[in-house]
């Protein structure tokens, strides 16, 4: 996360900062059967095949604590449906 940034969204007023959870295989799963997300997608590690479970395993063990720390809500969404996830959270969080 750029410098400043986690400043920024901790202070963001009336903001309910809700962080979208997910297991690595499930997002790997997701990635790939978007063929257009797959396509563009770069390697964010330059270690690992981009959008594999190793890279996203690695990118979340260094970013999952810093958005668990931002988010006023976590939510798992590794098996919940979008319509699923969108109803709970604004019946319980918004």
């Amino acid at each position: 996360m750029q410098d400043g940034v986690a400043e920024l969204i901790k202070t963001a007023p009336d903001a309910k900062r809700i962080y979208l959870s997910c297991k690595p295989a499930v997002l790997a799963e997701r990635i790939a059967a978007d063929t257009a997300s797959t396509a563009a997608r770069p390697s964010l590690t330059g270690t690992a095949a981009a959008a594999s479970v190793e890279e996203i395993t690695t990118v979340l063990e260094e970013r999952d604590p810093v958005y668990r720390d931002l988010a006023d809500v976590t939510f798992d969404v590794s098996y919940v449906d979008l319509a699923a996830a969108v109803a709970y959270l604004t019946r319980h969080h918004l």
